[in-house]
């Protein structure tokens, strides 16, 4: 079968609404093919680029000029990509573009992943002499996607993954919508990475918590109070380290900022801009250590500061206290998600659905049950024998 006998056509162009892209520029031409002996007619359409940013003329002349030659196995005749766009520009101008639609949280998030990983991973090479070069995107093939994404799956989250698939593709696309590629490479047939390992579902037990608060009070009473107000208040690290002294009232923790990026911040949401249950006991705890400390006199001062008297970085108190603490109470591992989700878990002891996701002030109870909250088996098992002795009749069930 031999295509592109027709080597003359232009083509046409209509506006058309396509549901992920909005109103774009589709091109369509007709391609012959030799099929038995007879010359058969087939119809072929390509997305030229969104109506808001072409016109169009453009859009015909792209199509004539690009689009029909690089199908038919012609040479394009006037069509140059911009060729000082590589990978790393493209990818930080999508950046730029997407970032005001995102929220502050995600923005950080999505900086640091297509920064830190996807630039790195797609947008770098190494030459014969060992030097690091920038890649071009139409130098990027669909097999080299895939063997990047897999290489992210195989240490990374299943929710990691998917954003870096989800925003791969959508920076070739950005790249197809300029003109600068045809194809985008990350939308292949062949480019189904693996899924990633599944989320953390570990949280601790009543008896490890308590080795946890043992472990730190021995270090001190700061560390204590720490591990303490993460665990009954549920708070984020970024939130627990821009506490202020006068954050401490009568029956409640005031959250109204977060750590971010080093500095003080917004809360990650506008929910987690919200008070939280601060028991006596605890309180007059944290009112004790102000005294203690001396700093009761200044209500701004932050309640759990580096040793210079500066916004803490919960990364390093990770590493060098935290984890410290853990395996002294012998926890293999722990992070500060993994105490959130143990509150969150052992306080449906205590509380309902809707008291839970208050405490860790969620938006939606679903995210609460999905990802904090899970099954405590002795909880489970007593139920299920409370649900089997209700279907016994009375002369089945066992004598006192």
């Amino acid at each position: 079968m031999l295509e592109g006998t027709n080597r003359t056509q232009n083509g046409w162009v209509k506006a058309e609404s396509r549901k992920k892209r909005g109103k774009v520029w589709v091109g369509y031409w007709n391609s012959y093919v030799e099929l038995d002996g007879s010359r058969k007619k087939r119809r072929k359409e390509k997305v030229i680029g969104l109506c808001s940013k072409i016109t169009k003329g453009e859009a015909e002349k792209e199509l004539r000029d690009a689009v029909i030659p690089a199908f038919e196995n012609r040479s394009p005749v006037s069509h140059i990509p911009d060729a000082a766009l590589t990978f790393e520009k493209a990818a930080l101008k999508y950046l730029a573009l997407s970032e005001p639609r995102w929220s502050k949280s995600f923005g950080r998030t999505m900086k640091s992943i297509i920064k830190l990983r996807i630039i790195p991973g797609l947008g770098k090479g190494w030459d014969q002499f060992n030097r690091e070069y920038d890649r071009f995107p139409s130098d990027i093939k669909p097999t080299e996607v895939l063997t990047w994404l897999n290489s992210v799956a195989a240490d990374s989250s299943r929710s990691l993954v998917k954003k870096c698939v989800t925003h791969v593709r959508a920076i070739f696309d950005l790249c197809v919508d300029d003109g600068v590629i045809i194809k985008n490479p990350a939308r292949a047939k062949s480019v189904k990475p693996a899924r990633g390992r599944d989320a953390d579902q570990t949280f601790l037990d009543v008896g490890q918590i308590r080795s946890l608060l043992t472990s730190a009070a021995h270090h001190s009473r700061r560390d204590y109070l720490i591990v303490r107000v993460l665990l009954v208040c549920a708070l984020r690290p970024s939130e627990l380290f821009a506490l202020r002294v006068n954050d401490v009232q009568s029956g409640t923790l005031t959250i109204d900022e977060a750590v971010v990026l080093g500095e003080i911040g917004d809360t990650k949401t506008t929910e987690s801009h919200n008070p939280v249950p601060l028991p006596p006991t605890l309180r007059m705890e944290l009112l004790a250590f102000i005294e203690s400390e001396g700093i009761s006199g200044e209500p701004r001062e932050f309640l759990f500061p580096s040793e210079v008297g500066t916004v803490m970085s919960h990364d390093n108190y990770l590493d060098r206290k935290l984890k410290r603490f853990a395996v002294d109470a012998g926890i293999p591992r722990l992070n500060f998600q993994m105490m959130r989700r143990t509150t969150a878990t052992h306080f449906q002891n205590f509380g309902q659905v809707k008291d839970t996701q208050g405490l860790l002030r969620h938006k939606d109870a679903a995210t609460t049950l999905n990802n904090y909250q899970k099954v405590i088996t002795a909880n489970l098992e007593k139920a299920a024998s409370a649900w089997d002795d209700s279907l016994l009749v009375e002369e089945r069930k066992p004598k006192k």
